[in-house]
């Protein structure tokens, strides 16, 4: 009897912590310092793990500078790379090229690129009087061709940005360009504050895209191929100011944009980031139009864009997030960063957040046998997790079908080496139900039942 009180002391204790950890892994947690600044304006993760911010001033030109701020230690530390009035977007090219947009006001805004993760930015181009630089791509392999979204259009240089010229047929004068993106085909999309619009000929002329109106500014865009997806399959996904979000398909040459999902009359959305080639997961940063009224922060998507949830917790009330970045760096563990726009002094308050990634090696010892164990919870909602051992390398496939034997959802397909492993599966957007899952290798099978009970 006494060995039994034990036994369920520990599997309540174990029930706990297991508990705790994944309320805090589900939390926002704000990093140890925060960047000098009135507040994030936008926010990127180098391929070496730097986070690299840019703030504005607040109460300029006595009060606090913005600038170009860096931090290689998750937010323990920053450093003030430049300062200045305010420095506005970042990019990050091919061969780890950083570009930036500062404003050394009385100077005009000007253009700057970095070639060692951060460290030191040097300006290239000044974008001129009564102009502002919203938004950089870099898509070319050379990084020759730059193009950069402003408060007049948007502008093209072929020479690494030392010349730029417009490149605007088509599209509205007086257009301010938030955001740009390109895709695999070099199509390359421009959001507007007169709405959205696509370029075929690497920005000769462009085409307006339907499905929203010329009055709604559109803040984000961005291209995506889910893990099925071929080359010729690129999908767009882009987010308003009146927190519309809206999808387009290479197939139609994103000519027709349909409303996918609406976060919220007081939503607007800022930028996002995704997607998770596996899964579609989609998040978004959104400010509340009236900060008075319930709106804004982060919003998540498990079925690219179509479907939203608040994603707050830890996170102020009504909370600015101007923008959310992830970094892949680590290869268990996904941590995403994001940044608000509070425009008062130390107002670039950064938050983090981090999670396993899908499929984690929990062993490293080498299995007698092939094994698929049963998931755990199960019953489960909506997640629950799959355990399997691999004797030796081999290409592993773990896939769950639905009672009718179609697949649903592709868990694991790649080479993977000798060990134990972890996989989680959400089932959020799929009925209560009975599901198989199976594995595949070279030498192995093996199919187990679960229940999803909603």
């Amino acid at each position: 009897m006494e060995r039994d009180y034990k036994m369920k002391s520990i599997l309540i204790i174990i029930f706990v912590a297991q508990l705790v950890t994944m309320n805090l892994l589900s939390q926002w947690v704000q990093t140890q310092t925060t960047p000098a600044g009135g507040g994030i304006t936008d926010m990127i993760v180098t391929d070496a793990g730097a986070l690299i911010v840019t703030t504005s001033s607040f109460n300029w030109p006595n009060g606090q500078y913005g600038g170009i701020r860096r931090s290689t230690d998750g937010g323990v530390y920053w450093e003030e790379t430049i300062n200045g009035y305010i420095a506005r977007t970042l990019a990050i090219a091919r061969g780890g090229y950083i570009f930036a947009s500062s404003w050394p006001y009385p100077n005009p805004e000007a253009l700057y690129r970095s070639t060692d993760n951060g460290n030191t930015f040097f300006q290239q181009y000044q974008i001129g009087v009564s102009n502002n630089i919203f938004s950089i791509i870099a898509p070319s392999q050379d990084n020759n061709t730059i193009y950069l979204g402003t408060r007049n259009g948007v502008l093209k240089s072929t020479n690494g940005g030392t010349i730029f010229n417009p490149v605007n047929s088509g599209i509205p004068a007086n257009s301010w360009v938030w955001d740009l993106a390109a895709d695999s085909n070099n199509v390359i999309a421009a959001a507007t504050s007169n709405g959205m619009y696509i370029s075929t000929n690497l920005g000769d002329s462009w085409y307006q895209s339907t499905g929203v109106p010329t009055v709604d500014t559109v803040r984000y865009v961005e291209f995506y191929r889910t893990q099925t997806d071929n080359i010729t399959n690129d999908k767009l996904i882009a987010g308003t100011d009146k927190g519309t979000v809206l999808r387009g398909l290479y197939d139609d040459g994103y000519t027709a944009l349909i409303v996918a999902a609406l976060l919220g009359a007081n939503v607007k959305v800022e930028t996002g980031v995704g997607h998770f080639a596996s899964t579609g997961e989609l998040y978004l940063s959104a400010s509340p139009r009236n900060p008075q009224i319930p709106g804004g922060g982060i919003y998540k998507s498990t079925n690219e864009g179509q479907t939203f949830t608040v994603m707050n917790n830890g996170l102020p009330q009504n909370p600015i997030a101007s923008k959310i970045v992830r970094d892949l760096t680590d290869t268990n563990v996904v941590t995403l960063y994001t940044g608000l726009f509070n425009n008062q002094t130390n107002g670039a308050q950064v938050y983090r957040q981090s999670f396993p990634i899908g499929l984690q090696q929990i062993s490293t010892e080498v299995p007698k046998e092939f094994l698929l164990s049963q998931n755990y919870p199960n019953p489960f909602n909506p997640v629950t997790y799959i355990e399997f051992t691999v004797s030796k390398s081999s290409f592993v496939k773990l896939v769950v079908y639905d009672l009718l034997g179609r697949v649903v959802e592709t868990l694991v397909n790649k080479q993977i080496a000798q060990g134990v492993y972890k996989v989680d599966w959400n089932a959020s957007k799929y009925p209560s139900g009975v599901y198989f899952y199976r594995i595949e290798t070279g030498d192995f099978t093996d199919t187990k039942k679960m229940m999803l009970v909603k």
